[in-house]
């Protein structure tokens, strides 16, 4: 069950790159993060309701759904979404693959989990390897205002992101499932949204095109309801850093995917590059730390 969620997360969020390109649109990326996890918590958590999968919780575990939400399905996603303005989409990917040093980071910090020796070898070459995949993107950035903007708020949803885990990780040692933390999650994160959208006065219109509508069905589905609570039933049986290695992997399927669909021209670096991640991904995953 392990390896079919590990594959599966990889494709999952590997193509959910692609569906945000697509979901760009006249349409404030605030709003288009509003409909995705508002669609998401309408669906999922009736339907999880019925199965009886949500459990029974104390108020206060409320106060940590809450934080699930902002940091998890709505903060973070604002800090990427903007991101896109000010720096190429290849940074962000390397940027947000840095959850894995985020996760180990915090883990120790919250939990104190020390990383094993495999870990810290399989993230290494994992960062290397995106670094030779996106090196074309990064040397032909001019350092600037706006580019070290946009780093800076990558760098920002990435933390975000890695606390959200360690709220995930909270509610595991409290006997919480993933499948109630997601659905409870993204009620919060729409909430979230809904008021910061209300701040800012933006309109909620929509655009009926079926490439938006397409991207915003299979993120609300495909990649938020089944997607997030895949990743947080990995962060269950892995534990948060080696969960977090999917980050590393997920932007190959996106560079597959933008081979086919976005005409991405491979480079030397490009192909040395996936072979540092597989050698990343099999230490991770396969070396026994001893």
């Amino acid at each position: 069950m392990t390896v079919f969620l590990y594959i599966a997360m990889i494709f999952t969020w590997g193509a959910s790159w692609l569906a945000i390109a697509w979901q760009i649109s006249d349409i404030s990326p605030i709003v288009s993060v509003f409909y995705r996890f508002a669609l998401a918590a309408i669906i999922m958590f009736p339907m999880m309701k019925m199965l009886g999968k949500i459990q029974k919780v104390k108020a206060k575990d409320h106060i940590y759904f809450a934080l699930h939400g902002a940091l998890l399905f709505s903060l973070n996603f604002i800090c990427f979404y903007y991101a896109s303005h000010y720096i190429v989409s290849g940074l962000i990917a390397i940027i947000f693959s840095l959850a894995t040093i985020w996760n180990a980071l915090n883990g120790y910090i919250f939990y104190r989990e020390k990383p094993v020796p495999a870990m810290k070898w399989g993230i290494l070459f994992g960062l290397l390897g995106l670094i030779l995949i996106f090196w074309q993107d990064i040397v032909n950035v001019k350092l600037g205002g706006d580019v070290l903007f946009g780093v800076g708020l990558s760098v920002l949803g990435v933390y975000f992101f890695s606390l959200g885990n360690m709220i995930t990780v909270r509610n595991k040692h409290h006997g919480i499932t993933s499948i109630t933390s997601t659905s409870y999650g993204v009620i919060y994160g729409s909430i979230i949204l809904f008021i910061i959208c209300l701040i800012l006065g933006l309109e909620f219109s929509f655009d009926f095109t079926g490439q938006y509508l397409g991207a915003l069905m299979f993120l609300s589905l495909i990649a938020t309801i089944f997607g997030f609570t895949a990743y947080l039933n990995l962060i269950e049986r892995l534990g948060a850093s080696r969960a977090a290695y999917i980050l590393v992997i997920t932007p190959l399927v996106a560079l597959v995917l933008s081979t086919i669909f976005e005409d991405y021209q491979w480079s030397v670096t490009a192909i040395i590059g996936v072979l540092f991640i597989a050698l990343g991904n099999f230490i991770v995953n396969f070396k026994k730390a001893k």
